[in-house]
């Protein structure tokens, strides 16, 4: 350092010139950082930590949903098949009321008008008394998912489906299970007026399949599943 007086140089630090003995400042010390607690330092820890945490724990949900969504779709079991099997064909019969609208609609809308000229118009036999009320009201028919049951290789029901899929020339080893499952379908109008279907569904490499697209007939799943059991004793 230099004196700033007489401007000979000193020794660094001095707090007189050694020359002119003339009073020197005291050298400034670097500015220091501010004290950080060791609060302060673990938040800021903390929150690097809290959004590392939590893209991790965001990609794992996505991952979960989508293994699940994956598990529902390949693994349904039988009553979801006949569910989507019944709402397929659903939107068939409507797409085929809607053809048959298109390609017969003029003719049944004149076929009416000439029915309404006649005596057996709506009109006329309420008149007369011959058409009831509850007569005029049209189906309004739904359905739903009764009950299922589901058999086994230890079943005598599942052995006489083996039998009867073995004499069509199958391999059986990936049939694994087979369920029946009711579908009751009734008048939203008139619940007396119901019926039940009966669908007989396989389980084949894992998945499941419907045997029957048309369903079978019968008085309950036990009445149905005994069609099966009589070609068990081929075992």
């Amino acid at each position: 350092m230099f004196c700033t007086k007489c401007g000979n140089q000193v020794p660094d630090g001095s707090a007189v010139c050694p020359v002119c003995g003339a009073q020197l400042a005291a050298p400034q010390a670097a500015p220091q950082a501010a004290p950080v607690s060791p609060v302060a330092k673990a938040k800021a820890a903390g929150g690097k930590l809290n959004k590392k945490m939590l893209t991790i724990i965001g990609c794992a949900a996505a991952a979960v949903v989508v293994i699940i969504a994956l598990i529902l779709l390949l693994s349904g079991g039988p009553e979801s098949v006949v569910k989507k099997y019944m709402k397929l064909q659903e939107e068939l019969d409507e797409a085929q009321e809607v053809k048959n609208k298109k390609l017969n609609g003029d003719i049944n809308d004149i076929k009416e008008d000439i029915n309404d000229l006649t005596y057996k118009s709506k009109k006329a036999q309420k008149a007369l008394k011959l058409l009831k009320d509850d007569e005029e009201k049209e189906a309004d028919i739904k359905w739903e998912i009764d009950e299922s049951e589901t058999y086994d290789d230890d079943d005598a029901v599942f052995k006489g489906m083996k039998n009867l899929l073995e004499a069509a020339k199958a391999t059986t080893k990936s049939f694994k299970k087979m369920a029946i499952v009711s579908v009751k379908v009734y008048d939203k109008n008139d619940k007396d007026k119901k019926q039940y279907l009966y669908f007989v569904v396989l389980k084949i490499d894992g998945n499941w399949y419907l045997y029957n697209e048309d369903p079978m007939s019968g008085k309950s799943i036990q009445d149905v599943a005994n069609q099966f059991k009589s070609g068990s004793d081929k075992d």
